[in-house]
Parts: structure tokens; C-alpha cells; sequence
């Protein structure tokens, strides 16, 4: 086997051990409703951060200490090391996560933001929305697999390629994608939604004591009689006209 592969299959093998090893049947009670898809996310992007933009507090002080000498700086941040990319891969086989919905979204922004893109390989039969949304909006590729025993063939030919060379393959594609939303007050995936104009929050019904819960703004009783008013159905169906008798 090719060395840097041979390392990287030992380091799998090695860390997956580990993480049986150590994980207990109580932390898998309830489980996969505490799955905690947006922290994984948020550790993977604080050390994707750490990797593009390494600390610049040498460049700093060498900065600040030549411009109490009176000279210049030039080239001090080469030592810092080469720019380099980050990508993510997500392996999930959990259920909805609509109760991650925020933090969820504030991860998929920020790797929009870092340019780090948002690998899925979904395992189960059904699709999940908000990693659709998250492999979508940050240009990754998301995979959903019916039965794992193909799970390797796809993380080699799908997800192994470096993104600058994808544009050169054939990527599966996702086909339709859903970008409906959750409600911030039960979690759940609504179609038709209600938003908060000072901190788009989302509920699935009006607030029944008048103001959000989040921002806690109170709104005009006037627009929300309105939103709680049940639209008007016109009958298609037209009454036959009574006749005359005729004398």
C-alpha cells in the first residue's frame, strides 16, 4: 500500500477504536436525538480557522518593535507558513435536527464565509434538510446512501478529490433540494411560516401572547388579528334560480 494512504487508513482504524473505547452505553441514551451535529461543525471550523489564518501575534510584535525603531517590516509574516484549504466531511446516520436549526445555520454561514466547503455522506433513507442547505450553500457534495456496504467506494471517488479538481468530474447531484426552515418555538420543519421583522425569527403560528419570544417585540394587535384571520372560501357551486309559475 502507498505510504501517506497506509498512514491515514492506520489513523482511521486508530481514532474509531479509540472512540468505541470510550464511549459508554450512557452516552448513547436517546441517542441520535442528542446528536450534536452543530458542535462537531463549530470545532471543525474553529480549527479550520486556526489552519488558515495561523496566529499573526509574532508578525505583530516584530511590527510593533520595528516602528518604535523607526524601520520597516517587510516579510516578516512569510515565516508564518503557507495558506492552506480546509474542507468538511460529514458522515450522519441521525435523525432530523431541527432543534439545531440556529446553530446549524450559523456554521453554514461561516463556512460560506471561510470558503471551507460542507461534505455530506448521508447514511439512511431518508434526507436530512439542513445538511442538504449546508452541502448546497458552501459548494460541497452530499451523497445520501440507501445501504452502506458501498460507504468506502463513495468517500474514495466522491469525497477524497480535492474541491479544485471536482469542477474536472462527474459529481453526483443532489436534484431537488429542500430549504424549508424550522420554527424557533417548537423545532419543527414548517412550510408556511411567521417572521419576526426585528430579529427574523421564525414561528409556525402567530405568538398568542403578542410579542416574540426572542426579541421580545411586541406587535400591532391590528396585523396580527389579520395573520390569525381564517381565509374566506367562495363556493363554486351556483344556486339554481327558483321559476315563475306562470298564471
Amino acid at each position: 500500500m502507498y505510504r501517506p494512504f497506509k498512514d491515514l487508513d492506520d489513523a482511521v482504524v486508530e481514532q474509531l477504536e479509540a472512540l468505541l473505547q470510550r464511549t459508554r452505553a450512557d452516552d448513547v441514551a436517546g441517542w441520535p436525538d442528542r446528536a450534536l451535529i452543530s458542535g462537531a461543525l463549530s470545532q471543525a471550523l474553529a480549527y479550520a480557522n486556526r489552519i488558515i489564518n495561523p496566529d499573526n501575534s509574532a508578525a505583530l510584535a516584530a511590527s510593533a518593535a520595528a516602528d518604535m525603531q523607526g524601520t520597516t517590516t517587510t516579510g516578516v509574516g512569510s515565516a508564518l507558513g503557507p495558506a492552506m484549504d480546509a474542507r468538511i466531511l460529514v458522515v450522519n446516520v441521525s435523525s432530523e435536527l431541527a432543534s439545531q436549526y440556529v446553530a446549524i445555520m450559523n456554521c453554514i454561514f461561516a463556512a460560506q464565509k471561510m470558503h471551507v466547503p460542507v461534505d455530506v455522506c448521508r447514511l439512511g433513507t431518508d434526507d436530512t434538510v439542513f445538511l442538504q442547505q449546508a452541502a448546497d450553500t458552501t459548494g460541497g457534495v452530499y451523497i445520501r446512501l440507501d445501504h452502506p456496504r458501498g460507504l468506502v467506494q463513495y468517500l474514495m471517488t466522491a469525497f477524497m478529490p480535492d474541491p479544485s479538481l471536482r469542477k474536472h468530474l462527474v459529481m453526483p447531484a443532489q436534484g431537488s433540494i429542500d430549504f424549508r426552515p424550522a420554527c424557533f418555538c417548537h423545532r419543527r420543519i414548517v412550510d408556511i411560516g411567521y417572521v419576526c421583522n426585528v430579529c427574523l425569527s421564525i414561528f409556525c403560528a402567530p405568538p398568542a401572547d403578542g410579542a416574540c419570544s426572542i426579541c421580545y417585540t411586541v406587535f400591532d394587535p391590528a396585523e396580527l388579528r389579520d395573520l390569525m384571520r381564517r381565509p374566506v372560501v367562495v363556493s363554486t357551486k351556483r344556486k339554481a334560480k327558483k321559476r315563475k309559475k306562470e298564471p
